[in-house]
């Protein structure tokens, strides 16, 4: 049995791109509001309004009193989508907090949403300079294979946010492919509004392209390699251009994973600075600089049996079989605690899963022979 640390009930996405973001932020429930601007809003509308933004850009505005929690209120944002399992699947989203466009932390499930933003203060009603957004939190097994509309957009908008932003492939005919399948979603085909031609996306095509590849090709070319795809996908709804798209981006191993930036002391083939990225297979090792294919070094979940953090710049695990050293791992990062934290909730989620799993299969496997005892009886 793997020895676990708490949850600490914080995650982070790309986390370590936010500088100061492994304090973990807390907002007593008595806090007064103190910005007049908040105060009128709280008073004619019974709380604040909290405007919640998706990857796509679009947002949704809930009021909330003290007393909603970011989990509570991930369980009315997927029932306002449509999600007819609202209260069983906002375990794997978070209402992640962003400043300035870097993405940071999630808020943690039982903290105060309206003391969150009280702290925010008047200015950042106009300015927006922080804002929370909607994202997934954990890539479990039962998460890739919901294909409702509502899931499937949103585990394609978050697909398209870490090939472009994070820069999770660079494979230049990959990004093609996935660059045609995008235009077509957002613009349609060239078929179904006249020919286009370079220059229609002008300074868009930074929607579509990554900035780790953008200087392989000129503008023009570019936009003239994602009109020669989009021909092939005349006819094709959005939504299963959605689906076309994630069956492509599936099959990279970073998929999924959530990055943060390392150094370790133990591998000699390694150079000292590595990536190391969480999810719910386990923990890779990659290189710095672009992502390829497979990571250096591969700690599957089930291979892991403990793992922990020391003053939060440091965090380890614990492997079985031992390397040739021990079994002992230990990374230098300055949010081992976020990294500890993330393993502990893919462990419990994946257990979790597991056990819906069993008990769908016994509630068949009872089905079945119900049905052998009524064919008997007749």
């Amino acid at each position: 049995m793997a020895e676990r640390q708490p949850a600490l009930r914080s995650q982070s996405y790309h986390a370590d791109k936010l500088r100061g973001h492994a304090v973990r932020m807390s907002y007593a429930r008595d806090v007064e509001i103190e910005t007049k601007e908040l105060a009128v809003l709280k008073s004619k509308l019974g709380g604040v309004p909290v405007k919640i933004y998706f990857l796509d850009n679009s947002s949704k505005t809930f009021v909330c009193d003290r007393n909603t929690t970011f989990k509570s209120l991930s369980v009315d944002i997927l029932r306002k989508l449509g999600d007819d399992n609202a209260e069983g699947n906002a375990r794997l989203f978070g209402i992640f907090q962003s400043h300035n466009g870097v993405m940071g932390v999630a808020g943690a499930p039982d903290q105060s949403v309206a003391d969150m933003v009280i702290s925010y203060g008047d200015t950042n009603l106009h300015s927006e300079a922080k804002k929370l957004v909607f994202m997934i939190r954990l890539f479990t097994p039962m998460l890739q294979s919901m294909d409702t509309p509502q899931m499937v957009h949103l585990r394609y908008i978050q697909a398209v946010y870490d090939v472009i932003i994070n820069e999770h492939t660079s494979d230049p005919e990959e990004v093609l492919q996935l660059a045609a399948i995008q235009f077509v979603i957002k613009f349609g085909s060239a078929g179904d509004h006249g020919d286009r031609e370079p220059g229609f996306l002008g300074n868009r095509i930074v929607e579509f392209i990554p900035a780790c590849l953008m200087s392989q090709k000129r503008k023009e070319q570019w936009e003239t390699a994602i009109f020669q795809r989009c021909f092939t996908h005349r006819g094709k709804s959005a939504l299963d251009l959605k689906r076309e798209y994630m069956r492509i981006v599936q099959h990279d191993t970073i998929y999924g994973c959530t990055v943060f930036n390392c150094k370790q002391y133990i591998f000699d083939e390694m150079p000292e600075g590595v990536r190391v990225s969480i999810c719910h297979q386990g923990l890779y090792v990659w290189s710095t600089g672009p992502f390829k294919r497979e990571p250096w070094k591969e700690f599957h979940l089930h291979d892991i049996f403990r793992w922990g953090y020391r003053q939060d710049d440091q965090f380890y695990i614990e492997v079985n079989p031992p390397l040739p050293g021990g079994s002992l791992v230990p990374f230098q990062c300055e949010y081992g605690k976020h990294v500890a934290n993330l393993l502990q909730d893919y462990a419990m989620a994946i257990v979790e899963e597991q056990d819906l799993e069993d008990e769908a299969a016994e509630k068949e496997k009872e089905k079945e022979q119900g049905v052998d005892i009524e064919l008997t009886v007749e």
